[in-house]
């Protein structure tokens, strides 16, 4: 999962099919705003452009691209019209190139990447499409109009010459910065937009993400809950990703703010260097906290991926007391809870989970077997081969359920 997408992405290999895991997001469309408000202010803007353009990021370095970018594809996560964070929605059109070519036209006329409105079976396009898309996004939501009009013919040949209006009152009024990004991705030819690291990067977003100030107390507070979440057993920080997954936006707002404070370079995950960096400037570059920043990396690190993602963070950040309501131990109990749904888990159902998860590229299926044995070892309370909420419950208080066996690799 990332913290900008709105969704959690699985390919899977064996069949045709990609599986989405849809976040609710109660706050509305950017579309709304724009509609409601005429424009969106800039520095608001800037704030909704780097979270897409993070989201786009992170689905492109999995080999997924959107297709179908526009307001009505961004949503507020909040209905707190203070709360500008986004999910980028809708991949419906969504396509994973990494096992073939995108060949189809397909998205809006208004926000397609003129390669895209010309696809060809032979030809195809790249997903430097969704960088067009983005531009003319960014254009729309700074003055409330699309930078092409007119019928088909006339919106393609204007996209090809690059020509778009930003002389009016309105356009007066921005930075010169915002309408250097705007340029540099609606290039014509691909090869010459601007690349989603470079957009990243852009001075413009920069500033406002600078303006925004980080509260270091909430920041500290995160930072120990991974510090101490990485002390757990390995069962325990999955359970508790099943957990994070469940929470609703409110849950993870200070989550979300640390996340994206450390993630600088916008890709939607951490690497140990920017996680190295976090605790520096939160805890001072000579404390005990960076000295074991290494092996708090290491354990984080659920799937042996070489970096911390999104939901891996919001499983450790969450805090012990988050991760212990009623409510959201229920939605763990209910992810283990797969083949009948019938309110009990077996062994069967949790080497289940385990061997599908992202586990499986760290535990042999006789440790995900071995594990759930020494669950039922220690929680079966009355003996009858299946747990129900009250013994899964029990499992979740205890922070280190399982013997040694389960931490190893």
């Amino acid at each position: 999962m990332d913290k900008n997408t709105g969704t959690g992405t699985q390919p899977d290999n064996r069949f045709a099919y990609m599986l989405v895991l849809i976040r609710y997001c109660e706050g509305r469309e950017v579309f709304d705003r724009i509609m409601e408000q005429g424009l969106i202010q800039e520095s608001t803007t800037a704030e909704i452009v780097r979270q897409a353009a993070s989201a786009l990021l992170y689905a492109h370095n999995r080999g997924i691209a959107h297709r179908d970018m526009k307001p009505e594809n961004i949503c507020f996560c909040s209905k707190d019209v203070t709360n500008n964070h986004v999910k980028l929605i809708d991949w419906g059109l969504g396509f994973y190139f990494g096992q073939g070519r995108m060949n189809s036209a397909v998205g809006s006329l208004t926000y397609a990447a003129p390669e895209v409105l010309e696809a060809k079976e032979k030809q195809g396009y790249t997903a430097a499409c969704d960088l067009w898309s983005l531009g003319v996004v960014t254009y729309v939501m700074l003055c409330g109009k699309p930078p092409f009009w007119g019928n088909y013919n006339e919106q393609l040949r204007r996209m090809k010459r690059e020509t778009f209006p930003m002389s009016d009152a309105t356009w007066q009024q921005i930075s010169r910065p915002a309408k250097d990004l705007i340029r540099g991705l609606l290039r014509a030819d691909p090869k010459q937009r601007m690349k989603l690291e470079d957009v990243l990067r852009n001075p413009w977003l920069r500033l406002q993400e600078s303006q925004s100030a980080m509260d270091t107390k909430i920041a500290s507070q995160v930072l120990t809950n991974l510090r101490q979440f990485s002390r757990t057993s390995q069962f325990f920080t999955i359970c508790v990703a099943s957990v994070a997954r469940q929470l609703d936006h409110k849950s993870l707002r200070d989550v979300h703010k640390v996340f994206a404070e450390m993630d600088t370079n916008g890709d939607g995950v951490l690497e140990l260097h920017e996680v190295r960096a976090g605790f520096q400037k939160f805890f001072g570059r000579d404390s005990p906290q960076v000295q074991d920043v290494e092996q708090v990396f290491q354990k984080l690190d659920l799937d042996g991926s070489g970096f911390i993602d999104y939901t891996e963070f919001c499983a450790a950040g969450i805090g012990e007391r988050v991760s212990l309501e009623e409510d959201v131990l229920w939605a763990a109990f209910k992810a283990f809870d797969v083949q009948d749904d019938d309110g009990r888990i077996t062994k069967e159902e949790i080497q289940q989970v385990l061997r599908s998860g992202d586990v499986n590229k760290l535990w042999t299926p006789q440790v995900c077997q071995e594990v759930a044995e020494d669950i039922f070892e220690n929680f079966d309370q009355n003996g009858d081969g299946s747990l129900d909420f009250q013994d899964d419950s029990t499992v979740g208080k205890r922070r280190s359920p399982v013997k040694k066996r389960a931490h190893e690799r």
